[in-house]
């Protein structure tokens, strides 16, 4: 993986690529690292279904749903068909309670992939705790049919039939699950519960060495040869079966298969904020980052009122703050956190401009340098020390700093339409035309963009197009 520093260099098709490479890989460890990578992405039109996607999973790990439920829906806008958007698009509603929705949408995903088990699996597990138990097992026969050589698929089946008490039929699925895998362990655990059930204490001893054999590392076949033995009046036998379970077995209990669970899907919530702190910082920085400001607030202050070295949580009190626009209380806590963090561009960018709404505009000046040394790939800190710029009746300088954003990332429509603004400022009403109508080439539907271009037609005296400019405006911002 090349460093971040070497990816800038690329050319813009490479370095696409390899940036969403990164971000891929960092999902798990680094969410909302990667969620900035993927946000910067869209932006850019590379893959935008696709980062979509990869930010509504970043956001449901970390249990905030109704933001992963709406960048599943904008993956969908770009394409309809997406069989794996529309699956976790229906494991979301129904994570809220919405199980029509939901049924509907794993629809749409089976139709758009027939052949994906996981979905069938879904939509199955649904019906099955609806109470549709006939129609769930169809739904996995239906599985079996498409995909017979896969153990899970039967092994799912053998669960179902389980819980409809119709033991038979699930002892010969498992039968059909261990012809395809025959290191199955938790399919070997239940066959074994099955043949105890049926009183074959020596065939249930056997699948339960077979479980043991299968893998060696794992304690749950031990504990329920164990369980097996003790049920039986053989406890010297089952103390024996334990001897190399990890931890040893006191107070342990053999996880028997559970009811009927997808696999593949944890039905288990994340620790919450209290539990984890790390995984708290991990939430609510997503929280910042999917809008959710107040909410992410609630978990830095917690996290930093009891701990008040946690200067990470400081920069996140900081950072929501601001969001907010309450840019004198988190100048404090932004400053708090750069004693930590001296070089860190974004929070060096946002104690600058609380610095510069305060009127302390030399100040904020150098620390936006500063910031601008550190990484001149920032496009926030150059739009926003243009607009410092600006404040300081420094429009030349201003327009320098864009044009440099510009060239820096030419996707940036925000960038471009601030640069028209500043052109306007200078009486260069051609130029910021021509600004304006670059943004919309990356961007028709920049409102922004729009508005700023109809002020430039109607300072040319074109009122008739900067009518229809600011109709335009109107009609994409709702007003």
């Amino acid at each position: 993986m090349p460093k971040p520093e070497d990816i800038e260099k690329l050319p813009p098709a490479e370095r696409n690529r390899a940036l969403f490479d990164e971000a891929r890989y960092l999902m798990e460890d680094s969410g909302p690292v990667a969620f900035d990578i993927f946000v910067r992405l869209v932006r850019l039109g590379f893959r935008p279904a696709e980062c979509w996607k990869s930010k509504g999973d970043i956001l449901a790990s970390a249990e905030i749903l109704d933001s992963a439920l709406a960048c599943y829906d904008s993956a969908l806008a770009l394409e309809p068909r997406d069989g794996s958007a529309l699956a976790k698009r229906g494991w979301l509603l129904e994570r809220q309670g919405q199980d029509s929705d939901a049924l509907a949408s794993y629809d749409r995903a089976i139709e758009a992939r027939p052949g994906h088990t996981g979905t069938l699996f879904q939509k199955a597990e649904l019906l099955f705790r609806l109470g549709q138990r006939e129609a769930a097992l169809q739904w996995l026969d239906f599985a079996a049919e498409i995909n017979p050589d896969f153990s899970q698929v039967w092994y799912q089946k053998a669960k179902a039939l389980y819980v409809m008490e119709r033991r038979e039929e699930s002892l010969e699925a498992l039968e059909r699950a261990l012809r395809q895998n025959l290191a199955f362990p938790r399919a070997l655990i239940m066959k074994s519960m099955l043949l105890d059930q049926k009183g074959l204490l020596d065939e249930a001893l056997a699948a339960a060495d077979q479980a043991v054999a299968a893998d060696d590392d794992w304690d749950a076949p031990r504990l329920w040869k164990r369980d097996l033995l003790m049920k039986h009046g053989r406890p010297a036998e089952a103390k024996k079966a334990v001897e190399y379970a990890s931890g040893g077995e006191e107070g342990k209990t053999a996880p028997l298969p559970e009811p009927f669970v997808v696999y593949g899907r944890s039905p288990a919530r994340p620790p919450g904020p209290g539990d984890d702190p790390e995984w708290a910082r991990k939430r609510a920085g997503l929280l910042w980052r999917a809008g959710r400001n107040d909410a992410a607030l609630s978990i830095f202050v917690r996290l930093f009122q009891s701990d008040q070295s946690d200067l990470r949580s400081c920069a996140g009190i900081g950072r929501c703050l601001f969001s907010l626009g309450r840019y004198s209380d988190a100048e404090w806590y932004l400053a708090k956190a750069l004693e930590a963090y001296p070089k860190e561009p974004a929070i060096m960018g946002m104690r600058a401009w609380c610095l510069a709404i305060r009127g302390e505009h030399s100040d904020a000046l150098d620390l936006f340098n500063k910031a601008l040394d550190i990484d001149k790939t920032n496009q926030q800190l150059w739009r926003d020390g243009a607009q410092l710029l600006v404040m300081m009746k420094k429009p030349k300088v201003a327009l320098l700093l864009l044009e440099r954003a510009v060239e820096n990332d030419p996707s940036d429509v925000e960038v471009r339409v601030r640069k028209a603004a500043v052109l306007i400022d200078l009486k260069k009403y051609d130029e910021a035309v021509s600004a304006c109508d670059q943004a919309l080439k990356v961007d028709p539907r920049s409102s922004f963009a729009w508005s700023i271009k109809a002020q430039a037609l109607r300072a040319l005296k074109r009122v008739p197009e900067a009518d229809w400019c600011q109709e335009q405006a109107r009609k994409l911002s709702g007003g």
